[in-house]
């Protein structure tokens, strides 16, 4: 089902770059246009990102990531009358990272940690039209009814720092930042969403089906000298390119079982969006398959030759409830979010435990979302309000197991073997100059003792042109935390 997307998706992407540098000026696409007497609106963006670490490990390595990234978003309306409307809705995404041709310690420790022979090839770029292709759908309206058929990258979470019941597409880690934006990493999926609105009921409600084709994607994580292996010493044999290579190679096949699906109910009741959901689904990033599992983990580190397999991809599914509703006599919005999951933990006395036990997770999360008046500041800045978000997790694992005798315990967080634990993260933004300048910072502390920061600058004189440069920290226990720490510097021009 995907090759016969990918040809036609690449042909419509080359049409549209075309048609887009053949314009008359940049103004041109921000709004619709005529082709073929339908309207095609098109939006994008190019970026030039450099990343710097600004500490640095045994592998003397100083870019992380040079990456160039474009970005191209389009919406073709194929037919519009009384009855329906037919649209279709494309984003491509095609990047470039030069870190290793500007960094040598950088090629060199993908070339001596990654398993793959194209292990600078996979770095570097954007590899295959399934990677290129974010999303391709068509969006058919009529009357209380509305498909979306293909690909697409669905978000039913409130909360921006950690993900609660949004779970439905796999992410892309790859290049990771230390506050991501989920939207940016998702993977998209192909899918079938049903959407459907009651006539004439006692209050606004929508119904949703989500089904998700035999279409199952891993977890995308770096290659092996990168991005996450930061920090320690390089293992050996190749392991850690091994061991990533097998998590893609041990998914499960593409047969009726590995499909997805969730429902959701969305209303709004006195002034408050509610959504209840359903979703159940496949775990993105595998367990060891047990003993067998782990004793091909101990081979890829010894050198031997890999057998067997080393994951397992369980079935889970999550039930889920959030909200969202605006105060105006205190400036806030108050959004929140609780999510139950039904899923498989690793079970053992270390990060390659062979053991499973199925363990039920319960997250909640509320934030508020305020305009804080500065006194003098707020006036002098033409009435311009701090913004402020603060955000309150709890993680309680239920069923939480801890054999004292051996220290065999469920790892459901790295290797802690708390049943719960509490993060409070924080954001503040304040523009100056009509937003042109905008300072944030961004802030989250874990109650078990981690600390996450970014420090971030904006400046954007115009409707195309941003310039960004930021600081991002995370302090965690051990000696090698600060290596993930590095300063960023981004260019943007947007179509």
């Amino acid at each position: 089902m995907k090759k016969i997307f990918i040809k036609p998706f690449l042909l419509i992407l080359a049409v549209l770059t075309c048609i887009l540098f053949t314009g008359t000026g940049s103004d041109a696409f921000m709004k619709p246009f005529d082709l073929f007497g339908r309207d095609l609106e098109i939006k994008g963006s190019l970026q030039h990102s450099l990343d710097v670490r600004t500490h640095r490990d045994v592998r003397d390595i100083q870019f992380s990531s040079y990456r160039t990234t474009l970005r191209v978003e389009a919406k073709y309306q194929l037919i519009k009358n009384n009855k329906f409307k037919i649209s279709l809705y494309s984003l491509g995404h095609y990047y470039h990272d030069f870190a290793g041709s500007i960094d040598d310690h950088q090629r060199d420790a993908i070339r001596n940690e990654d398993a793959g022979s194209h292990a600078l090839k996979n770095f570097r770029r954007t590899n295959e039209g399934e990677e290129m292709l974010k999303e391709l759908y068509l969006d058919i309206r009529w009357g209380n009814w509305k498909v979306r058929m293909g690909k697409q990258i669905v978000s039913w979470g409130e909360t921006a720092f950690f993900q609660v019941g949004d779970v439905i597409n796999p992410l892309d880690v790859t290049n990771l930042k230390v506050w991501p934006d989920f939207d940016d990493l998702k993977v998209g999926l192909w899918m079938l969403r049903v959407f459907y609105v009651p006539p004439d009921w006692w209050q606004n409600i929508s119904l949703e089906l989500l089904f998700i084709f035999p279409d199952f994607e891993t977890t995308r994580l770096p290659q092996g000298g990168t991005g996450l292996f930061f920090g320690g010493n390089p293992m050996p044999n190749n392991a850690f390119g091994k061991l990533l290579h097998h998590m893609e190679h041990d998914k499960p096949g593409n047969d009726w079982n590995n499909a997805e699906w969730g429902i959701r109910i969305r209303g709004i009741t006195c002034d408050t969006d509610w959504n209840l959901f359903y979703f159940r689904s496949r775990i993105d990033d595998g367990l060891v398959n047990g003993s067998r599992g782990a004793s091909q983990m101990l081979n890829a580190i010894l050198g031997v030759p890999i057998t067997d397999r080393i994951y397992r991809f369980p079935h889970y599914h999550i039930a889920g409830f959030s909200f969202s509703r605006a105060v105006a006599p205190i400036r806030s919005v108050i959004r929140g979010e609780i999510a139950l999951n039904f899923k498989d933990f690793q079970y053992g006395s270390g990060p390659t435990a062979s053991g499973i036990r199925t363990r039920k997770l319960l997250i909640t999360a509320l934030t508020i979302d305020r305009k804080i008046f500065i006194p003098w500041l707020t006036p002098w800045n033409r009435m311009r309000y701090l913004g402020a978000s603060i955000t309150w997790y709890h993680y309680a694992l239920l069923g939480h197991k801890h054999d004292k005798g051996t220290g065999a315990y469920v790892i459901w967080d790295k290797t802690n073997r708390d049943s719960s634990k509490d993060t409070l993260s924080m954001m503040f933004d304040y523009g100056f100059y009509w937003d042109y300048i905008l300072p944030t910072f961004q802030f989250a502390y874990d109650f078990n003792g981690t600390t996450t920061l970014a420090y971030i600058l904006k400046y954007a004189p115009g409707d195309h042109w941003r310039f960004q440069v930021s600081y991002q920290q995370k302090n965690e226990q051990g000696r090698t935390a600060h290596m993930q720490d590095q300063m960023m510097f981004s260019i943007q021009y947007e179509f």
